[in-house]
């Protein structure tokens, strides 16, 4: 059934089920606009109708692709949920390595990138989409920050052994030239189709915030709802929408009790990205707390949605935000000096946040990003 493919995706994604993070993002754009590529998935999945190891023809982003499970998404199981989904998919890659077929190939982390060229001799274009200081730091949710060195060996050898580096982060870009000087510096992009037309807030008192991603250390949410708090000791009339899921909710959710702000928050959920574009097209303000970031997509969307962006210096690797004409970005990550950022970042014009991302659209960048690796 895999006959036929052009190209494959390979990471821990799930296609049915909806991810707060980059890289499924990153991924479902790649397929849309990939018109002329047959497109398989090589990926995990916790659904109880697809067979691990068995091609399936699934629909993602409007298109007919095909889908293998190396690999079960989240288990309930102690022990096997200990382990990690990137290691559970790299081993699911070397088991079923004779239904994947020899075709060019797009790892979204290393050790995906040496598995490919190391066990299947597939051509694959490497991409790295967080900032490895970050990855490796004390506030990293991954694996890697306690096997750094491994980290940096696997690197090494995928960037080296791939036909094209796809970099979405500035910062890494010095360094991981003198590895491959080819190489590509990416930034995301947004999805014209998904913009929803934003709600007046001229004549709104309330201030709408909103934070969206994954509830993890590097993300810091603790700290938006620090910021919350300290915007409603000031006596502002705030209400804050909390989008997205993880590990960190139940802390979240107690934080939140014992200052007395449950009257002031909402969580969705993970939601479709639709839907995350609908819910800023009501928001006064994006908030972005993290404590590092690749090439945030939020911003972009954010942007695209006409929605002024409040951060700490190191959510915006990209640069995207221009001091109190699309937003404020802060140095500090004292709440009180943020709290401060979203009161002035409230008035910038939709106008200047449309204008900054103009150049960043779907159709303009990802054109680009898919001729990489090809041989003809």
């Amino acid at each position: 059934m895999s006959n036929g493919i052009d190209l494959l995706m390979v990471d821990q994604v799930d296609p049915f089920t909806v991810a707060p993070n980059g890289i499924d993002t990153v991924i479902r754009g790649l397929i849309k606009y990939s018109a002329s590529e047959r497109i398989g998935i090589i990926g995990s999945t916790s659904s109880s109708a697809i067979r691990v190891g068995q091609w399936t023809c699934i629909e993602v982003e409007g298109r007919s692709v095909l889908f293998l499970a190396v690999s079960k998404g989240r288990s309930t199981h102690w022990l096997v949920s200990r382990v990690p989904d990137s290691v559970r998919l790299t081993f699911g890659l070397v088991r079923f390595r004779n239904r994947i077929p020899r075709v060019r190939a797009h790892a979204h982390r290393v050790e995906i990138g040496v598995v490919l060229r190391g066990l299947l001799r597939a051509e694959y274009v490497q991409f790295i989409h967080n900032d490895s200081k970050g990855l490796l730091g004390a506030e990293s949710d991954s694996l890697w920050k306690r096997l750094s060195s491994a980290y940096r060996w696997l690197e090494l050898r995928a960037l080296r052994n791939a036909s094209a580096v796809v970099l979405f982060n500035k910062s890494d870009s010095g360094r991981l030239r003198e590895i491959r000087s080819d190489l590509f510096v990416a930034t995301t992009w947004y999805d014209p189709s998904l913009v929803a037309t934003r709600v007046s807030q001229d004549s709104c008192d309330v201030l709408y915030l909103c934070w969206v991603g994954r509830f993890e250390s590097q993300k810091d949410p603790l700290l938006a709802v620090a910021t919350l708090a300290c915007l409603v000791e000031r006596g502002v009339d705030v209400r804050m929408t909390f989008v997205g899921s993880g590990s960190m909710q139940s802390e979240m959710e107690a934080d939140i009790r014992l200052r007395g702000l449950s009257e002031y928050c909402v969580f969705t959920g993970s939601i479709p990205r639709a839907q995350v574009l609908d819910e800023m097209a009501r928001q006064t303000v994006l908030l972005i707390t993290s404590h590092y970031e690749g090439s945030p997509t939020v911003l972009v969307e954010a942007g695209a949605s006409g929605l002024p962006i409040v951060g700490t210096y190191e959510s915006d690797p990209d640069h995207l935000v221009n001091n109190h004409e699309n937003g404020v970005v802060v140095r500090s990550r004292d709440p009180f000096v943020i709290a401060d950022a979203v009161i002035a970042g409230r008035v910038c014009e939709s106008t200047a946040c449309r204008e900054a991302v103009s150049e960043r659209s779907g159709p303009k960048i990802v054109p680009q990003i898919l001729r990489l690796g090809r041989t003809s």
